[in-house]
């Protein structure tokens, strides 16, 4: 089984929320299907610091070894990550 890497900027209620939500996937469903294959989900998880360069960094450094983005919770820096994450599909 292999993974699909999550990666998520959130504070604490909504990361207990992903968290949960990661872990009821893997154990109750074995993960996601993708391409016809069960893939483990495993959360990585940055703090932005509400800089637009440090987002557009992170997506730019982790676009090609994750298969999901949840973004940035404001619409400003979502639209920072977007072009970074769409550049690496």
């Amino acid at each position: 089984m292999r993974e699909v890497l999550a990666e998520i900027w959130y504070d604490n209620s909504q990361l207990q929320a992903f968290n949960l939500l990661t872990d009821n996937l893997n154990q109750a469903r074995c993960g996601v299907q993708v391409n016809g294959k069960r893939q483990k989900i495993t959360l990585r998880t940055f703090g932005d610091e509400r800089d637009k360069g440090l987002v557009a960094n992170i997506v730019t450094n982790s676009a090609l070894t994750t298969g999901i983005f949840f973004a940035p919770y404001s619409s400003t820096l979502a639209k920072v990550a977007a072009p970074h994450s769409e550049a690496a599909s």
